[in-house]
């Protein structure tokens, strides 16, 4: 966290493990389109625990990657078969954003399963993708993604966490969830308190300060918003209803907004930003994820975007 050459690789998992019986509403659509059956064969008791849909909650920071998103289950059509797909945001080498989507396919193993992970364009193997210790409540694993590998764990995804029922059938994939429940996540206490931003950069012109990567300093240059330099958020209870405080030093001033509107879907939040106190302007959006107890969000106000990382303060 504090290393000059801080690169984010932060990711929010989940997993819901259901019945082998689950199915999806039709298996010539998505994932697996135009796809021979495998010639690999798994166990349905052996896959049965991995099947269902996952959202990742570690991985290791060199991967850059920011989430990922898995949905695995059984062909409707016989022969039957399991397949998946999986969409993977992260940083490229330039600090862009940038998502992946491939299919999962042709799974083999007696006890950890692995699959090859198909580009959707040219159903191309570029990489592949195994899990093991399935448990009730999480599953780990090791994705071998643009050229490396990297572990990965997950935890059991559950209805309560705000993913529609439509995204739950194979031909639609995972998609990102979308933060449209109330609050900032299933227990709206564990939100409140005071968080530091973790990613500012030094002032030009001071003689110290704490530097975050090259990186994140470029894509908080874009849109001329300026990098920050220090901030912090406050998330308070306003009669039953979450309200924020944000504030945002640049070299060239501060900034203080306030949030309405808190939001969440599974790993997402976002939020409303007004200029000032709450009645003051809606003057734009606070979008992101919580990723390994951090709050990875982009601050965007009158079109321009500022990355800020926030983490919560103990006690």
């Amino acid at each position: 966290m504090k290393n000059a050459v801080r690169l984010i690789a932060s990711i929010a998992v989940a997993a819901l493990v259901v019945v082998l019986g689950w199915a999806p509403a039709s298996a010539t659509t998505g994932a697996g389109a135009g796809l021979p059956a495998p010639k690999t064969h798994v166990d349905p008791g052996v896959m049965g625990p991995y099947v269902g849909l996952f959202e990742l909650t570690h991985v290791e920071r060199r991967a850059r990657i920011i989430t990922s998103e898995i949905a695995i289950d059984y062909t409707e059509l016989p022969p039957a078969y399991p397949i998946g797909r999986i969409v993977v945001r992260s940083y490229d080498a330039d600090g862009r954003q940038a998502t992946f989507q491939g299919t999962l396919y042709s799974f083999t193993g007696e006890k950890d399963v692995h699959a090859d992970i198909l580009s959707q364009g040219d159903n191309s193997v570029v990489g592949g993708l195994t899990l093991r210790d399935p448990t009730a409540d999480s599953v780990k694993g090791t994705l071998e993604f643009q050229g490396q590998s990297f572990e990965v764990a997950y935890r059991r995804y559950d209805d309560d966490d705000g993913r529609p029922e439509e995204t739950r059938v194979i031909q639609t994939g995972p998609s990102f969830v979308s933060a449209t429940k109330t609050g900032w996540g299933k227990d709206p206490a564990d939100a409140i308190g005071d968080y530091d931003l973790v990613n500012g950069v030094a002032d030009p012109g001071a003689g110290a300060g704490v530097f975050a990567p090259a990186v994140r300093y470029a894509r908080s240059l874009t849109g001329a918003s300026g990098a920050p330099t220090d901030g912090s958020l406050t998330v308070e209870d306003d009669g039953g209803t979450l309200t924020g405080e944000l504030k945002v030093d640049r070299p060239e001033g501060a900034q203080t907004y306030a949030l309405t509107d808190l939001k969440w879907g599974g790993s997402s939040r976002s939020a409303v930003v007004h200029q000032g106190d709450a009645s003051g302007p809606e003057v734009g959006t606070l979008k992101g994820v919580l990723a390994n107890g951090e709050l990875d969000l982009t601050l965007t106000v009158d079109g321009k975007k500022t990355d800020l990382v926030l983490r919560q303060t103990q006690g």
